[in-house]
């Protein structure tokens, strides 16, 4: 991710990695001198904010989406 504004640099940020429906995944960081934003946690909300779930690992935050979405084929995959 790459900074589009140079006055947020060094400070702590939220972005918005991916929105569908009624699920929101964050990304808590903050953007470097070279306009990259460094992640320290992601989340994930509900639409109206209520924390789910917050990972350092992305991946995590996937997985627990997928167990969310497709209870089934998680508890028996075929």
């Amino acid at each position: 991710m790459l900074a589009e504004r140079t006055d947020q640099i060094g400070k702590n940020s939220v972005y918005t990695v991916m929105s569908r429906d009624c699920l929101d995944v964050l990304a808590h960081g903050h953007w470097s001198r070279h306009g990259f934003f460094n992640v320290s946690e992601y989340e994930l909300q509900l639409s109206g904010g209520e924390t789910l779930y917050r990972s350092e690992c992305f991946d995590a935050i996937q997985n627990f989406i997928t167990m969310l979405t497709e209870p089934c084929r998680v508890m028996f995959p075929c």
